[in-house]
């Protein structure tokens, strides 16, 4: 957007850049988040306790943003971010009806 010949981001762009930045993050600590599920998928007798899990995660992982996700992942409780209340996108593509006029 631009305002006074100066160009800046949007609200929307705002958040698609931040959205990149951690993508980018999840990639660069693909590899260690792999090893965390694989830790976790281990046989049931080998549970990990939380405080095992926090510090394994704390081991690997540096990004601070990609720890509060794996550490707080949780359903949100709040109304406004359930994803069953946004309205649904078609994972089927639609096109448009096109009539043909024979001459």
């Amino acid at each position: 957007m631009r305002k006074s010949s100066k160009y800046f981001l949007t609200s929307f762009g705002k958040v698609v850049y931040e959205s990149q930045m951690l993508i980018g993050q999840a990639i660069e600590n693909y590899w260690m988040l792999k090893a965390i599920d694989s830790i976790e998928a281990s046989p049931p007798d080998h549970d990990l306790s939380a405080e095992e899990r926090k510090r394994i995660i704390d081991a690997l992982i540096e990004s601070n943003n990609i720890k509060n996700i794996l550490l707080n992942h949780k359903i949100r409780s709040n109304q406004n971010d359930k994803i069953s209340d946004r309205p649904r996108i078609s994972s089927t593509p639609t096109t448009p009806e096109i009539t043909v006029i024979e001459k």
